[in-house]
């Protein structure tokens, strides 16, 4: 059977094919900014030395799950790349308080989340300059 490489008739149209990967730049910066964070690392102790006390959290990949999503604390400074991400981009697309909140919650899990986005929905001077009030 003949090799792929030796049936090309001519060299300089040989293709070059590549497998491209996605880096999730958004988790290196979540873990950075929980690690800086010393209430993060209070908890992921607590976690390793008393499990059963804290049957709802897991860490996997040195990030805290609580329920199966990921544990933030409530003045984490990423919150505001997930809300663009969630809220603003195109993808999220100024879908209401409601609906980002379910977006959100879906993977991650802080204190006041609820409180978060309705602060963050009220203030969105996109969502105030084209959303209506119903009544």
């Amino acid at each position: 059977m003949a090799e792929a490489l030796s049936r090309i008739s001519n060299p300089s149209e040989a293709t070059f094919f590549t497998l491209s990967l996605p880096n999730f730049v958004v988790l290196d910066q979540l873990e950075t900014t929980l690690h800086a964070c010393p209430e993060f690392g209070e908890l992921m102790t607590q976690i390793q030395q008393y499990p059963t006390t804290h049957s709802d959290y897991t860490i996997h990949r040195d990030l805290i799950f609580y329920k199966g999503k990921i544990w933030l604390n409530s003045n984490n400074p990423f919150t505001a790349t997930l809300f663009e991400e969630y809220h603003k981009t195109p993808l999220g697309g100024h879908i209401g308080i409601t609906k980002t909140l379910h977006r959100l919650q879906a993977y991650f899990f802080w204190k006041t989340i609820c409180q978060h986005v309705q602060q963050y929905v009220a203030h969105c001077t996109t969502c105030q300059q084209m959303k209506y009030e119903t009544k």
